[in-house]
């Protein structure tokens, strides 16, 4: 139904008035439009040269107001002639400001035909009248000129001009220096002062002050429109900035509770508990349904849960014996064991199946992170969540620094429990080496000794006679004591070696112990136990040595026999002469025949 009014709204005058009218206006905006990459300049030369245009038209008011001055016989010729010739010197000067102004030099137009048209405003008022001119008059559009296209300020410079040309052609004129070339008579005057009064009225006062205002409205809705840009700009940064700051918080958070879960880690010796705090850690901070933490077996077959925090509980919907198998068919955690990459589940269409009873309903989606560890596998970190799209793209990345982080812990933590259990065996070992050392060196003595000081010399005792001097409790000594008996203070300095109690340092006193001699007690007895380990030391040395030289002697002079008497009497008698025995005996005994009933069967 409306496309035929719109085709017979064509077709009426009306129609074909708005098109011709349409194409006028067009053809104006292109004769006056000037292209700059500078759109202030670009403004500027639109409304020069709408005023160029004014100007033409103006020149040719002005030509036919002396024109018309002549044929009412108020202005003889030929000065008529001249005065109407006068004005149309600047219809070049027009046509020439429109073409370099259409060419980009708007600025340079402006100053050349402000200036242009002052001295020739000034040449007429010294050629037609003086200070009588009409063309007084005709200043205005100068001064209107020039502080519309260059600056305010020149406005009030071209009045200053105008003002002092008009009393120098005042003095002149009294002096009677200056007579005018041409005088009108008074009707003539009458006549071109009332005709340019209302040339400047409609050009100054109303062409030019509707194109500068045009101008300004123009300038004024481009300014609001680029305010409404600015305003909507802004308020797109501003979310923009929100939206960026709301990220950059959840970042935060992320790294804060990854460095929080670092930090609480990083002491942890034993790695169940360092799994369980991991697990319980992720599901506080980070705000997840459910944290999983599963490792493979040493089949490297299946995977355990080892350690599991929900919101429904310390236990969750399983338990700690669930178990998964590293296949890519079935369970999300198997799969990205058997894969190694990680994946994103949420509970929709075919993914449903990665959703089984033992995830809660309240779970939309899943993240599964493998846990590698110098590049191979040693678990999956399940992470589970009640929003679908809380896994975005950019949480992916920071959760895989996550993943990467608690994949070193737990290695750092087996290798720390490794190795405390390897120094643990060898400081018993050492332990025990060093009590079958100091056994082997007191058997070596036969006896328990023990040494008192009376303040004269030093006597050699035996250990069983000191007992009643000394507590009950003496074997557990581990640090130095201070002991009150009635009328005497003891003072115990254990003597340990390899954190064993070896003996202890008995000073009896009548009157307290101060701290100074106490520290002096306890440093001299710790230099004493290892004293006393080095001495064992060096003694079961020097034996090693003396067995050795003995065992190459023994054997030199037992090879040197060639008859088996003498290499059977060398034997006994450097073997009971090396061991200090009383009596030695070597003896060969007959082979018994194998199997024979009665005997038992000889093992060789």
């Amino acid at each position: 139904m409306q496309t035929p009014e719109h085709t017979l709204d064509q077709l009426t005058p009306t129609g074909k008035a708005s098109t011709v009218g349409s194409r006028v206006r067009a053809w104006w905006e292109k004769l006056i439009a000037v292209e700059h990459p500078d759109p202030e300049i670009a403004r500027q030369g639109r409304v020069f040269n709408v005023l160029m245009f004014e100007s033409l038209f103006f020149v040719l008011y002005l030509a036919g107001t002396f024109l018309t001055s002549q044929l009412l016989g108020l202005f003889p010729a030929p000065e008529s002639t001249i005065a109407t010739v006068f004005p149309l010197g600047f219809v070049p000067v027009s046509l020439l400001c429109i073409w370099q102004a259409k060419r980009g030099h708007v600025r340079a137009m402006v100053y050349l035909y402000v200036w242009l048209n002052l001295v020739g405003l000034a040449l007429a008022c010294l050629v037609f009248d003086g200070i009588r001119s009409p063309a007084w008059i005709l200043f205005i559009w100068t001064v209107t000129m020039a502080g519309t296209l260059i600056r305010a300020s020149y406005a009030l410079y071209t009045t200053f001009i105008i003002i002092g040309y008009y009393l120098a052609l005042f003095v002149l004129t009294r002096l009677g220096v200056y007579v005018p070339l041409i005088q009108q008579s008074t009707p003539a005057l009458v006549f071109n002062v009332l005709a340019f009064s209302l040339g400047v009225l409609v050009t100054v006062g109303g062409v030019l002050t509707f194109v500068n205002m045009r101008s300004l409205q123009a300038t004024l809705g481009q300014l609001r429109e680029a305010q409404s840009a600015l305003e909507r700009q802004r308020g797109a940064l501003e979310q923009r900035v929100t939206e960026r700051t709301t990220e950059i918080e959840a970042r935060a958070k992320q790294f804060r509770a990854i460095a929080e879960i670092n930090q609480a880690v990083s002491g942890m010796f034993e790695i169940d508990v360092m799994l369980d705090s991991v697990a319980r850690l992720i599901e506080e901070r980070l705000q997840y349904y459910e944290v999983g933490l599963y490792l493979l077996t040493d089949t490297r077959d299946r995977l355990l849960l080892k350690a599991l925090s929900s919101k429904e509980g310390t236990a969750g919907r399983i338990g700690l014996d669930f178990s998964v198998q590293v296949t890519d068919v079935g369970d999300i955690v198997g799969a990205v064991a058997a894969t190694g990459r990680s994946r994103v589940v949420t509970r929709t269409g075919d993914m449903e199946r990665y959703f089984a009873a033992t995830v809660s309903p309240a779970v939309h989606a899943r993240l599964t992170l493998p846990l590698l560890a110098r590049g191979t596998l040693i678990g999956v970190l399940d992470l589970q969540c009640s929003d679908r799209e809380r896994f975005a793209k950019d949480d992916l990345e920071v959760l895989r620094l996550l993943a990467d982080s608690v994949a070193v812990a737990i290695e750092n933590t087996r290798l720390l429990q490794e190795t405390r259990s390897t120094f643990e065996r060898l400081s018993r070992y050492q332990e025990e080496d060093v009590i079958r050392g100091w056994r082997r060196a007191l058997a070596r003595r036969d006896q328990d000794f023990a040494f008192i000081y009376d303040r004269i010399m030093v006597h050699e005792e035996q250990a069983d006679a000191l007992t009643d001097l000394l507590p009950d409790d003496v074997s557990d000594i581990q640090q130095l004591r201070v002991i009150r008996q009635r009328d005497r203070y003891l003072m115990l300095a254990p003597i340990r070696v390899q954190q064993r109690t070896l003996g202890v340092l008995s000073f009896e006193g009548k009157r307290p112990w101060t701290d100074d001699e106490r520290r002096l007690a306890d440093s001299v007895v710790a230099q004493l136990g290892l004293a006393l380990e080095n001495a064992r030391l060096l003694e079961d040395t020097r034996l090693s040595a003396q067995q050795e030289r003995a065992r190459s002697e023994i054997v030199g002079r037992v090879r040197g026999s060639v008859q088996m008497d003498a290499i059977l009497r060398s034997a006994a008698e450097e073997l009971g002469r090396a061991l200090n025995v009383q009596r030695a005996r070597i003896q060969l005994l007959p082979l018994a025949e194998r199997n024979k009933p009665g005997t038992g069967e000889l093992v060789e």
